[in-house]
């Protein structure tokens, strides 16, 4: 790929689990629930990519849904090289407040770190640990750098190889074939990824990754390779990662329910150059994420007035107590500020 001009790709994935309903019965009954009831996220990516003269370009467009999500995310992603241009969808039902106008907001790697902050509690603190820029800016593939191709050379040297006959991929004639990699081989593979992907790993982060990478089980590993020109056009790879070790949670309540992934991803339209537009209307990271907590705050107050009134009509007053000796950040208990 890093040899092209240019190129398209297509990329699929689809996380399967217990459903929240099955899992939180099964927590609290003690008992493993036998629901055969799953929930899922699927996303899709088309990816256009412009790299010629050293100069790197590429535009894709996601799409997320999820059975634990009201509504799909549909976004835009562009890269000239240094900066991403993101189209910001109405994130409303997600972020729990109201979101900003939908928007393409300007971010370079640095500042895609501070985005993290509009989101709540753990999911904030968790979004704010990965390396999410690299991924929207080149995809997976980014992560097979110079410090891990030595990893992924040992991986592909030592397989075990399957010819699964001849497919068409988009126009181009192929052969499939079945790989069943080493396993510890594999496992020093992702964990190397995993590095690079998750930012200020502790010692704790780094054993509970290693016990996840080493639970997983690869189902199917294929790849489908160009009659002609020896070219991967596609790989799809299964796997499954006990519940317990993504909970790190042993319990027979969990028994032996687990998380299936499965990743496709298609490449087509080699050196066939592609139209990306680099949008010149934009807003700049800090003003998008400025703009959203004075959005919340406004509707905050907006959301005041109605419930302080809900309270007049429970208590007959806007509080039992003045609030004179106290501010709203320290009020008197029984006061407006601190109901009782």
């Amino acid at each position: 790929l890093s040899s092209l001009e240019s190129y398209k790709s297509d990329t699929s994935v689809e996380i399967q689990m217990p459903s929240i309903a099955s899992l939180t019965a099964s927590l609290i009954s003690g008992e493993e629930n036998k629901s055969l009831d799953k929930d899922s996220i699927s996303l899709n990516s088309v990816g256009k990519v412009n790299q010629d003269g050293g100069a790197f370009m590429s535009e894709n467009n996601v799409l997320v849904k999820s059975t634990i999500m009201q509504n799909f995310i549909n976004t835009n992603i562009k890269n000239d090289g240094q900066n991403l241009y993101v189209n910001i969808p109405d994130l409303t039902y997600l972020l729990k407040e109201k979101s900003p106008y939908p928007s393409i907001v300007k971010m370079n790697e640095q500042e895609s770190l501070s985005v993290s902050k509009l989101f709540e509690g753990e999911l904030g603190l968790f979004l704010g640990r990965l390396n999410v820029y690299q991924l929207l800016a080149k995809g997976v593939s980014s992560f097979i750098d110079k410090d891990s191709i030595g990893s992924y050379d040992d991986l592909i040297s030592k397989v075990e190889i399957t010819e699964k006959g001849m497919e068409n991929i988009k126009g181009v004639d192929t052969y499939r074939y079945s790989v069943n990699p080493d396993k510890e081989l594999f496992k020093k593979l992702l964990l190397n990824i995993t590095d690079k992907f998750i930012l200020n790993q502790n010692e704790e982060d780094r054993t509970k990754m290693l016990e996840i990478v080493s639970s997983a089980f690869v189902k199917s590993f294929d790849v489908w390779v160009g009659k002609s020109d020896n070219t991967i056009y596609q790989y799809e790879i299964v796997l499954d990662i006990p519940l317990s070790k993504i909970l790190s949670f042993e319990d027979r309540s969990i028994g032996d329910n687990q998380i299936s992934i499965a990743w496709k991803t298609t490449y087509f339209d080699f050196n066939k150059r592609n139209e990306i537009i680099i949008p010149d209307s934009y807003i700049s990271t800090k003003d998008f994420i400025r703009n959203s907590k004075v959005k919340t705050i406004k509707e905050q107050l907006n959301n005041f007035g109605p419930l302080a009134d809900d309270l007049r009509k429970v208590e007959k007053t806007f509080g039992l107590k003045i609030n004179k000796e106290g501010s709203c950040m320290n009020p008197v208990s029984g006061s407006l500020f601190s109901p009782l």
